[in-house]
Formats: C-alpha cells, sequence, structure tokens
C-alpha cells in the first residue's frame, strides 16, 4: 500500500495476494494421520457405548415386564378382598386360550386373572370369569417358583401350592448374542403369604444365560 495525500492508495500486488492466501487456507483438510486418530477415537468410543446402551434396553424390559406382573397381582388381590371370594392368576397352557398349565412355573405362554370358587381350581367358565388376559412375553422370560395356580381369598392372602404361602417371580431378559450369567438382566418380584409384593431392582445375579 502507497500513502499519498490524505489518503491511502491500494497497490495491486495486496488485491491479488491476500485472496490467494485465502484460499491456500480454505483448502486445507484434514491429513490422513489425522483421519485415523479420528476412526481410532470413534470406535472406542463406540465400543464404551454399545454395552451400555445393550444393558440399558434390557432394564428397560425388565422394569416393564415386572411392572405388567405386579399390577396384574395387585389387581387380583384387590378384586379379592372387595368381592369376598377367590381371584386366581395362573400361567396359560397356550397362547391366547384359558387353561392354567399347572405342570410347572413358567408363564412363557402369558397369564390371567379369573374368578374362581377355591384355591387352586382351574378356569371353568361356568362358574368363573376372566379378568384380565395377559400376552405372552417376547422380550423377557417369566417364572414362578410355585406350580399351578396362584389364589388370593378375601384377606388379600396369597394361596400356593394348595395352602396359603408365598411365592417369587423370576424376570429375565432374553438377549441374543451374548453368553455368561452376568450378560442377561433381571428382577425378582417377591410375594408373601399376606399378599405383600416386593419388587427387587433389575440385576445380573438373578438370571444365567440359556
Amino acid at each position: 500500500m502507497i500513502m499519498g495525500k490524505g489518503f491511502w492508495v491500494t497497490d495491486m500486488a495486496d488485491r491479488t495476494i491476500r485472496p490467494r492466501s485465502l484460499r491456500t487456507l480454505g483448502e486445507r483438510g484434514f491429513t490422513l494421520i489425522e483421519l485415523v486418530v479420528a476412526l481410532v477415537v470413534a470406535a472406542i468410543l463406540i465400543g464404551f457405548a454399545i454395552p451400555a446402551m445393550h444393558t440399558y434396553i434390557q432394564n428397560n424390559r425388565v422394569v416393564a415386564q415386572a411392572n405388567g406382573l405386579i399390577a396384574d397381582l395387585q389387581y387380583a388381590r384387590g378384586e379379592a378382598v372387595a368381592t369376598h371370594g377367590y381371584i386366581s392368576v395362573c400361567p396359560l397352557a397356550s397362547a391366547g386360550g384359558n387353561s392354567c398349565d399347572t405342570t410347572d412355573g413358567s408363564y412363557a405362554q402369558g397369564w390371567m386373572v379369573f374368578t374362581t370358587s377355591g384355591p387352586g381350581t382351574n378356569y371353568n367358565s361356568t362358574t368363573g370369569t376372566v379378568l384380565r388376559v395377559q400376552m405372552a412375553p417376547t422380550t423377557t422370560t417369566v417364572n414362578a417358583n410355585s406350580n399351578g395356580i396362584l389364589t388370593y381369598d378375601s384377606y388379600g392372602q396369597l394361596w400356593a401350592s394348595n395352602q396359603v404361602s408365598g411365592t417369587s417371580f423370576t424376570v429375565c431378559a432374553i438377549s441374543s448374542g451374548t453368553s455368561g450369567s452376568s450378560a442377561i438382566v433381571g428382577s425378582m418380584v417377591n410375594v408373601s403369604s399376606s399378599g405383600r409384593i416386593v419388587s427387587m431392582p433389575p440385576q445380573t445375579s438373578y438370571c444365567s444365560s440359556t
């Protein structure tokens, strides 16, 4: 630039050098080393994120299923007390059916809540009424430590195996692509003989891999 009388005169060299310098800076990109470093960092972050996300999804599935089971148990107990009758909860022998499976404690086909004439009595359409039906779980497994039908009486007590007795349920996430007992999240739902329900927070010690 050349200074004249009271004003500045721009040299032509400045006009050509400055745009060329800006253009040179704008054309700079990532070097191969920078790109490799960025990919390595991204791979490390993804490696940490995937197991955490997997556990998060398992926790949500287990909690949702356990809450659904608890809601049906509480409903059955409340109805038994309110109607001064017997209300049963039982695993279904087949998905979508209305017959109880009394062979084991698996709730793989779903379960139903129904009115009945006495503890441990299978559903009969002439003497009982189906109140609720829960579809077969698809993302979890539900198992009770007592076989067959659970019944609440008018005092809110739980009958299991034809006697006033407590029981417990294990709700486990169905996990694919993992191995080892530590890979599967589960929850425990304990029901006392008085009908009181306690749900344990999800953890990996309740379930084992199959």
